[in-house]
């Protein structure tokens, strides 16, 4: 049940990374006061994204795989997040963004390989 459990935390980082756009955009909307808190949707929803990852996640796990292999799998959520920022708000991508992105693909993968 190890490919279970890799998709199912995959999905997990997929979630944290559109949980961070949506916090991101939302905080971009806020006034100052309670209220604006409250109405905003793109603060609820980063929030109920971060719900769906965390239940992903916890599935994952419990479908078998290790936990020293799942979750080195979390630093995906950083190459979401990158890609999203990049496509969604514009920001740029830096040589030095591509080698820690690089980086992390490497050390997951090696992780994995030692299982």
């Amino acid at each position: 049940m190890i490919l279970p459990s890799f998709l199912m935390v995959l999905l997990a980082t997929l979630f944290g990374a559109l949980a961070s756009f949506f916090f991101k955009t939302g905080a971009d909307r806020l006034r100052g006061d309670l209220k604006s808190v409250y109405t905003n949707y793109r603060l609820f929803l980063g929030m109920v994204l971060y719900v769906f990852g965390a239940f992903s996640f916890i599935y994952g796990l419990r479908l078998g795989a290790p936990l020293s292999v799942l979750y080195p799998m979390v630093s995906l959520t950083y190459i979401w997040t990158t890609i999203i920022s990049h496509k969604f708000l514009k920001e740029k991508i830096t040589r030095s963004t591509l080698i820690g992105i690089g980086c992390i693909i490497a050390g997951v993968g090696l992780i994995g390989l030692g299982m």
